[in-house]
């Protein structure tokens, strides 16, 4: 199983105490083994962005291209890279990124595509979803 991990409340302990500010939080690709036999789940893979850590604390997504062995990874609603705001980048509220990893090659990023604005304080430019287009390749 492939998924997107946004990483909302990751420090949580459960005991009801705060959470991990969005400067310290990450968001993450990560797929699991499932074992419905032995009732078993192990992670086989998982992905950060490396040098900066991405947070989308809504929305994203993870989807393998298996003919390529990458993974569409869509950091859907960030709002900020580490620990700088993307208003205080001046690209308003939040901003998105779609980042493709090579698997079979370190985990190597063969897209990277920033999307946001460039009006501080606004909304912003977020990404519901994205789907790569073979054809476009």
């Amino acid at each position: 199983m492939l998924l997107f991990d946004n990483g909302n409340y990751r420090a949580t302990p459960g005991d009801g105490r705060t959470p991990m500010t969005d400067a310290n939080s990450y968001s993450r690709a990560v797929e699991y083994r499932i074992d419905e036999e032995a009732m078993t789940v192990e992670e086989v893979w998982s992905y950060e962005y490396p040098g900066a850590r991405l947070y989308s604390f809504a929305m994203g997504d993870a989807n393998l291209q298996a003919a390529e062995n990458t993974v569409l990874i869509t950091f859907a609603m960030m709002a900020g890279v580490g620990d700088v705001l993307s208003d205080d980048l001046g690209w308003g509220w939040v901003q998105g990124r779609l980042v493709e990893v090579a698997r079979d090659r370190g985990d190597e990023v063969v897209f990277d595509l920033r999307v946001h604005g460039n009006t501080p304080g606004a909304f912003g430019s977020p990404v519901y979803r994205a789907v790569r287009i073979p054809a476009l390749r």
